[in-house]
């Protein structure tokens, strides 16, 4: 695991990363960080000062100044810039030790550490020796300054050690968290040996979950190990070039943390709520990160279509794909409502809903739905959009989504068929299989799309869907899935749908989109589910959608249902609406 941890280091940032990574370990190691890196904040030279036992000197408490470099340390990392760490260096000592050490621990022995994920090169390790000798002494007032170098090496010992323990991580463990690596470069199957990790660490080894110090130190911890798993495992998928293993497992684990806080009664710890965010802002990072790599191909034809006569592929990757930024985009919508309010996350999700919009506008495919499950990711994507302002793509999509799909069903070929069966997909195309009938009996994405064609107030759209349904779709069964105080127990762990909730059936559509408007709300105010599932009783509402991303299960209908309420005010401008969405993450 040692070596793991050690590749897993030299793939670190300094910002944003390794000096993230440094207070959990330091914390792990009974040592108490000061303060935490903050951006845009004067640091001269210190990212974390911290207090606490220098086991290497065996001192009951030392006053550590860390400072965070990237990885290995060459001559000119050592003496070139404003940035360079003989320039920190010389500000820790000119300014943080003169200035900013707190009067209480002006008389502790002081240690300035060198943090890396990388080493010391071989050129560079005589400058740092004749620094420490020419400066442990240069301020008599402080005692001798201690120096120490914290390298790869260094850093991953310590990891091993404080977080790696065999309690929360034996051998059997360890396994899982390198089988998943091992296996990175893969998409034949999903991540199923990380999602047997995180159900071990959660489940069977009995994190605590009482309210003394210890106890909120061990489940810490704990967290902590879950959130550095998966960026392992995020690092380890960057370096190979293929995101889809971590971003299955950021979705299992997202789920599986909350399932585990409910199940504990937690959501009253600060501690653990906010080892949460930082699971949630991490797994919009590992969607952010998916995003910029589709970037260069959302502006080319076909460019998920990989090669000619995908007939079947094509539109199945392109809804997958679709899903998944739509995700991502919200992930940094309801981050920015936690955190900045529409600032920095909020620009973010922006940029990442025009990616989604190019793969959608340049892929023919992601305008024939194949499968009636391809309703989740529509759903997702339309929240997407409209939460970024994106109305006017919006309606073009849903005319070419409702033009394919009701021309597939008029001519018997291209339609999305409510098996979600792949095998009577290929039979379809091939023209054999089972009858019409049979594949479209029902569908749940037509009263779904009718919905946000009315919220978008297309009435001319509307009314020639409402006619091509009553002229070829008139023996397929309009339904609509709605959870109810058992989706609660279900919906963390599986597709929620197939045992719990009930099921609207034989929808009929009003006859204008200000009676489909009005029947929308009166719907939704009887089937509120915010007082019975917890995730959007706590505020996460991204809980609910990673849900039915990863697991299959039908969008929960307030979450679009939502927008058409009272509390949903539409703000339009030239540039489109931007929908005020329930604040949460």
């Amino acid at each position: 695991m040692r070596l793991v941890l050690r590749e897993y280091l030299s793939m670190l940032r300094e910002s944003g990363e390794l000096d993230i990574l440094l207070p959990d370990l330091l914390l792990a190691m009974g040592i108490d960080p000061l303060t935490r890196p903050g951006k845009g904040m004067r640091q001269y030279g210190v990212d974390v000062p911290a207090v606490g036992p220098d086991a290497a000197n065996e001192r009951a408490e030392t006053l550590f100044l860390f400072t965070v470099k990237r990885g290995n340390i060459t001559r000119s990392d050592w003496d070139t810039g404003p940035q360079s760490v003989r320039a920190s260096l010389n500000e820790i000592l000119d300014s943080y030790m003169q200035r900013y050490v707190r009067p209480e621990h002006e008389n502790l022995p002081k240690k300035i550490v060198l943090v890396t994920g990388g080493e010391l090169g071989q050129d560079v390790e005589s400058d740092w020796t004749a620094y420490i000798k020419l400066n442990r002494e240069r301020y008599p007032q402080y005692g001798q300054i201690e120096f120490a170098f914290w390298g790869g090496d260094v850093l991953s010992g310590l990891l091993d050690k404080h977080l790696f323990d065999e309690f929360l991580v034996p051998e059997s463990a360890q396994k899982q968290i390198r089988k998943t690596i091992a296996l990175a470069d893969q998409n034949e199957d999903e991540p199923r040996h990380y999602y047997e990790f995180v159900r071990e660490l959660l489940f069977d080894r009995g994190l605590p979950t009482g309210t003394s110090a210890a106890q909120q130190r061990e489940r810490r911890k704990g967290l902590t190990l879950l959130e550095l798993t998966l960026h392992i495992v995020f690092r380890w998928s960057e370096e190979v070039g293929n995101l889809q293993p971590a971003l299955l497992a950021s979705e299992r684990a997202v789920l599986l943390c909350w399932e585990w806080i409910i199940r504990n009664e937690l959501t009253d710890c600060a501690a653990t709520t906010d080892r949460f965010a930082r699971l949630l802002d991490l797994h919009g990072e590992i969607g952010a990160t998916f995003a910029e790599k589709l970037r260069p191909h959302s502006a080319t034809r076909d460019s998920l279509s990989g090669y000619p006569g995908q007939q079947v592929e094509y539109p199945l990757r392109c809804f997958e794909v679709v899903g998944l930024l739509a995700v991502a985009t919200c992930a940094l919508v309801y981050r920015s409502l936690r955190e900045d309010e529409g600032g920095e996350q909020y620009d973010r999700a922006q940029d990442i809903a025009g990616v989604l919009q190019g793969i959608i506008q340049n892929n023919p495919g992601a305008w024939t739905p194949t499968f009636d499950g391809h309703v989740i990711d529509i759903g997702l994507a339309l929240l997407a959009l409209a939460q970024a302002g994106s109305e006017r793509v919006s309606a073009w999509w849903l005319e070419e989504l409702l033009l394919h799909s009701l021309t597939g069903a008029r001519t018997r070929r291209n339609y999305p068929i409510s098996t979600d069966s792949y095998e009577d997909l290929v039979a379809r195309s091939v023209g054999e299989g089972r009858k019409f009938e049979e594949l479209l009996g029902l569908s749940t994405l037509f009263p779904m799309l009718s919905e946000w064609v009315a919220w978008l107030d297309l009435e001319d759209l509307y009314a020639a869907f409402r006619t091509r349904v009553q002229e070829d779709l008139s023996d397929t069964d309009f339904q609509m899935w709605f959870p109810d105080a058992h989706t609660e127990e279900l919906l963390y762990t599986q597709n929620a749908a197939q045992a719990s909730g009930a099921t609207l059936h034989s929808i009929q559509l009003p006859a204008t989109t200000e009676k489909m408007r009005r029947h929308v709300q009166e719907v939704a105010e009887r089937s509120d589910p915010w007082d019975f599932i917890s995730c959007l009783r706590h505020g996460h509402t991204m809980v609910a959608l990673i849900a039915s991303r990863h697991y299959r299960c039908p969008l929960i209908p307030a979450l679009w249902q939502d927008v058409t309420r009272e509390e949903a005010e539409v703000n339009r401008s030239e540039s489109g609406a931007a929908v005020k969405v329930r604040s949460g993450g």
